[in-house]
């Protein structure tokens, strides 16, 4: 009795779906069963979940739940009935997009729009998701699918699909080798910056260090010509006074020596562990 009634409904609402019995429709969905083909048909249909890859942020997708054949329901306890079963439900995550909910409905033909319009609008009314229709059509058919909500993977046979898949795998590979390289490339730039600041720093500091080091030199040179100038001075003094006298001349030549003495002292015992070093 409930049978019936299932089939009741799906008679009813023109959804008792005979392209699943056909082998073409098993072919589609058994290749969509690859998860690489089922990501490239939603990339296909949803173009944003490409975005972060244009800006350069490596794209990441994660299927979360994959389910064939989801029956969809309708009621509860036993008014419960099946509404259809959608080929596939998929929960799927995306580093750029973050979480989306899929279903895809597979036709080997799309023998008439209306039907197939009319059961993609009767799944949209009981899954909250994104509706993929995934079959073989003509460019303005599928315009007319997506003018009314309805995204559009346009099935060209399993072996091109297949092929396309490959290429698409190999230009993936391809992308991954060159954002590699890419990033190998920056980070050798940012180690030769970082290389050439800590040299800038360290010449900078050298030559920070080296200028106290040049001046006391020169305080040096002239503490110690102070002194020769002093010698010199109270020998000539000395010489002409016949003595040294306490006045003011004998007292500047005494205060010269006295300031001048650290240099030649320091200079004098620099040369002696010079000499002794040797």
């Amino acid at each position: 009795m409930e049978k019936n009634k299932k089939k009741t409904f799906l008679e009813k609402h023109s959804l008792d779906d005979r392209d699943l019995k056909t082998p073409k429709h098993d072919a589609i969905v058994l290749a969509l069963m690859d998860k690489r083909l089922m990501l490239e048909v939603i990339r296909k249909v949803v173009p944003a979940l490409n975005w972060g890859g244009l800006s350069g942020v490596p794209i990441e997708y994660v299927f979360s739940r994959v389910v064939c054949e989801m029956p969809i329901m309708k009621g509860e306890g036993k008014s419960e009935v099946i509404i259809g079963y959608v080929d596939f439900y998929v929960e799927f995550y995306s580093n750029f997009l973050g979480g989306k909910r899929f279903f895809i409905e597979v036709k080997s033909r799309v023998a008439s729009f209306g039907d197939v319009l009319r059961q993609m609008r009767t799944y949209m009314q009981y899954i909250d998701a994104i509706p993929i229709l995934v079959a073989p059509m003509t460019g303005e058919m599928k315009e007319k699918f997506e003018s009314q909500g309805v995204r559009v993977y346009i099935w060209e046979g399993v072996e091109k699909e297949e092929s396309k898949l490959q290429l698409a795998i190999k230009r993936e590979e391809k992308e991954g080798r060159e954002r590699k390289e890419k990033e190998g490339m920056e980070r050798e730039e940012r180690e030769r910056k970082q290389i050439e600041d800590e040299m800038i720093r360290a010449e900078k500091s050298e030559k920070e260090g080296k200028e106290p080091e040049k001046n006391m030199r020169g305080l040096f040179l002239l503490d110690f010509l102070v002194f020769i100038l002093a010698v010199v001075y109270n020998i000539i003094l000395f010489f002409f006074r016949g003595g040294i006298n306490m006045d003011l001349l004998g007292l500047m030549g005494i205060g010269l020596l006295i300031l001048g003495a650290p240099s030649f002292i320091l200079l004098t015992l620099t040369l002696i562990l010079k000499v002794l070093g040797r």
